[in-house]
């Protein structure tokens, strides 16, 4: 996990009208302030560090340049920071205004938009695919897989046989923040104690609960989408 910015949530947090001028930068590339939100999660919570070279040609495939790039860069830099210095927090520094809350939108389920949740879902599983030999060991562990559950079913798209209703995405969307605080603390205990398990098979189902070929989710070393 990134260490704690030394400074306070008030301070680091984007206020609405800067969340909407990140967010339409982002869309401009392909992606949304929900994607970068789960996509900041999963790399603050996971067993490994990621260059963020790389993380920024994800969210950015074409460069920010000009005047603009500073801000863009500062906006990005202080929505990381703010997410990293609120999952830092014990329970007891915690309160209504640090607690981290993932950037969500309700969705309607229009034909050709994201659902509920799953916008901040496929960005999350794009973190995990950008350190998938870190990660992979963690898919054995029966509570990591407990806390991803949620995600992987919130990163399913419309008309998957295997998810319910719109009010079942709700839900799982209410279990995020729970989820997100306790894989921090779960993988900061498995940073100081490596796991070491036997690599699935490539056409074996993944670990992570998809029910894709492990091949073609975790073990593709790519941002994956379900």
């Amino acid at each position: 996990m990134a260490a704690p910015v030394p400074e306070s949530h008030a301070a680091l947090a984007l206020d609405d009208d800067e969340r909407a001028e990140l967010d339409a930068v982002l869309v401009a590339g392909g992606h949304d302030l929900e994607y970068a939100d789960g996509l900041f999660c999963a790399l603050i919570c996971g067993p490994a560090a990621v260059e963020r070279t790389r993380w920024l040609a994800l969210l950015f495939p074409v460069p920010v340049s000009g005047d603009a790039a500073a801000r863009v860069l500062m906006l990005v830099e202080r929505h990381w920071n703010d997410i990293a210095h609120r999952l830092s927090l014990t329970r007891e520094a915690l309160d209504e205004d640090s607690f981290y809350l993932p950037f969500t939108h309700v969705r309607s389920g229009a034909p050709g938009e994201a659902l509920t949740g799953q916008r901040w879902a496929e960005g999350f599983r794009a973190g995990m695919a950008m350190a998938p030999d870190a990660w992979r060991p963690l898919l054995a562990d029966e509570q990591v897989l407990a806390q991803l559950a949620p995600i992987v079913s919130l990163a399913r798209p419309a008309g998957d046989a295997r998810f319910g209703a719109a009010a079942d995405r709700e839900a799982l969307t209410d279990l995020l923040p729970l989820s997100a605080y306790r894989l921090a603390r779960q993988l900061a205990v498995r940073r100081r104690t490596p796991l070491r398990v036997e690599r699935p098979g490539r056409n074996a189902p993944c670990p992570c609960g998809s029910g894709r070929k492990y091949k073609h989710c975790c073990g593709a070393g790519r941002p994956v989408t379900h």
